[in-house]
């Protein structure tokens, strides 16, 4: 089993936009530095890598989203432990789509090949996305 950690606030899959002649679609910035941040991570985490994994994989993501500000201090303390869920935008969907597409080719070859996905949102003063990746049998 592989672990990576991103640090940051966690980003979402964002749609490719059109071009303004309509005629061409571009993955925003944001989202291209997000996916190399992924990228990056796992060949820092398996500096050897030389190929690809064909089997089937597990991938389980969990975002930790930042605090607000405001938050009351009873509930601040609570949301400090990582157990609290975040039910607020960015979609569950999303946030697993964005490490899934980034790791094409990388880690293996094509992210069909994903048979046991999971994403888990919650609070955290440390925001962060960890990303556990596995080769099953």
């Amino acid at each position: 089993m592989i672990t990576l950690t991103i640090p940051g606030k966690p980003r979402a899959w964002q749609r490719a936009r059109l071009a303004k002649g309509g005629r061409h679609h571009f993955t925003d910035d944001k989202t291209r530095g997000a996916k190399k941040s992924v990228a990056w991570a796992y060949r820092m985490a398996l500096p050897g890598w030389t190929h690809c994994k064909e089997g089937p994989i597990r991938l389980w993501v969990k975002a930790y989203f930042p605090i607000p500000v405001n938050t009351p201090k009873a509930l601040h303390a609570k949301m400090e432990t990582e157990t609290v869920w975040y039910p607020h935008k960015s979609d569950w969907d999303n946030i697993g789509k964005l490490p899934s597409d980034a790791l094409n080719g990388i880690a293996y070859i094509d992210d069909c090949q994903v048979v046991d996905g999971r994403v888990l949102k919650f609070y955290s003063p440390r925001p962060r996305v960890e990303i556990e990746l596995e080769e099953l049998a």
